[in-house]
């Protein structure tokens, strides 16, 4: 999604952000894969053959598991169940492994199968889903017990599954050189596949809500969908580098991980994509997983046993440090058909736009008062965003018209 405004293109080069990640201490050179944690001090990082836990917010690590599995992807139902999926090296075919106390001890479920297995998923505590090559899907409905096999209608590598509820889901993938989407809207029974503008290989996607998804891949691939995954659109990353995970706080912000061996990528959207900024890291490893289990707190892993964590979001852009940020209020929100724009100090001057979820612009104009009043009868009901901007600060909010 390309849109070429004074607003925007201020916005992304002014958004460069300051290094608030830190390295710590994993006590191993693996590659580690990925990360899930239960809340912002319990959590695990899995790769090659073990899974490390921490109970104090990363600060120490212990093995939980050791064992002939390569381990590519890790996920809890609930703070008690969780799972771990890759390749036995020792039988050369892929294995679930699970455990029901929290993640303290792990063992193999009756779930053996010849592909690799490369992402789990769980909806709730009865149902979950795992992918992999060749078109792999297993679907179970009893918390892991029993895995079904579900039919998606390829052959090529699936990456990452998600689903937003019993009926509606998504798994991303492809050949190396182009991309796959496949969709759900009963329960899995049947895949249609979705065209998008992506052009490679496709590595992760998330769901923050129902409707709003995006999916990341190599080549700086970032799109999105605002209609549960049936159409999408292009993003304009920050930087073109090899995207692998992608994780949302909500519907506005969330962060992009890739990059490879001495290069590491982290971008950050705080407006629902329109506009993505790069972050700076205390490493110059590869990531290829990321998660936060607060709206601020987030760790990261990757190549070389990496592991990053910040406490504040990854840090805010060089115009968020502006001692003279200005405070903007705009009610009622949600509106019925005015809105009222009200900034806490004299501007000489302030550019408000609003665009819809797609990043089509549908409203702009320059004000010079204090209090602004918008009249926005003629739009739909809906979620848009609005951005305001003087040549003290910039503010990006959520509003909505009912």
């Amino acid at each position: 999604m390309k849109i070429i405004t004074t607003v925007i293109i201020t916005l992304l080069f002014c958004s460069h952000s300051f290094g608030q990640w830190t390295a710590l201490s994993s006590g191993t050179n693996y590659q580690l894969q990925e990360v899930y944690f239960l809340n912002q001090d319990t959590g695990f990082v899995v790769g090659l053959d073990k899974i490390f836990k921490t109970s104090d917010g990363g600060n120490s690590w212990q093995t939980v598991h050791l064992g002939s599995q390569i381990i590519s992807g890790v996920y809890f139902s609930n703070n008690t169940n969780g799972y771990a999926v890759g390749i036995d090296a020792s039988l050369n075919k892929s294995t679930i492994l699970q455990s029901t106390d929290g993640g303290n001890n792990w063992t193999p479920t009756n779930l053996v199968v010849s592909e690799n297995l490369t992402d789990v998923f769980f909806l709730n505590t009865n149902i979950g889903f795992t992918v992999g090559g060749n078109g792999t899907l297993f679907k179970t409905t009893d918390g892991g017990i029993n895995w079904n096999p579900l039919t998606t209608g390829t052959t090529d590598v699936l990456n990452s599954v998600f689903f937003t509820d019993s009926q509606n889901g998504i798994i991303v993938g492809g050949p190396v050189v182009s991309p796959l989407i496949l969709k759900t809207s009963n329960g899995g029974s049947s895949w249609n596949t979705i065209s998008s503008p992506a052009t490679n290989f496709l590595q992760s996607v998330f769901f923050p809500s129902a409707l709003i998804g995006y999916a990341v891949g190599s080549n700086g691939e970032i799109i999105k969908t605002i209609d549960g995954g049936s159409n999408w659109i292009a993003q304009t990353p920050a930087a073109v580098y090899g995207n692998v995970d992608v994780f949302f706080t909500d519907d506005l912000t969330g962060y992009v991980v890739g990059g490879s061996t001495n290069f590491t990528g982290i971008q950050k959207t705080i407006d629902g994509g329109q506009t993505w900024f790069t972050q700076s890291a205390s490493t110059i490893e590869g990531l290829i997983g990321v998660f936060f289990p607060t709206p601020t707190v987030g760790y990261a892993v990757g190549d070389n046993g990496i592991i990053i964590k910040t406490a504040n979001g990854g840090g805010v852009g060089i115009a968020d440090f502006n001692p003279e940020k200005i405070e903007i209020s705009a009610y009622p929100n949600p509106f019925i058909n005015e809105l009222t724009l009200s900034i806490d100090q004299r501007v000489d001057q302030m550019n408000i736009t609003i665009f819809d979820l797609t990043g089509k612009i549908i409203y702009h104009t320059i004000s010079t008062n204090s209090n602004e009043k918008i009249n926005l009868a003629s739009l739909s009901q809906g979620t848009y965003f609005l951005v305001v901007e003087t040549k003290k600060d910039k503010v990006v909010q959520k509003i909505m018209k009912s």
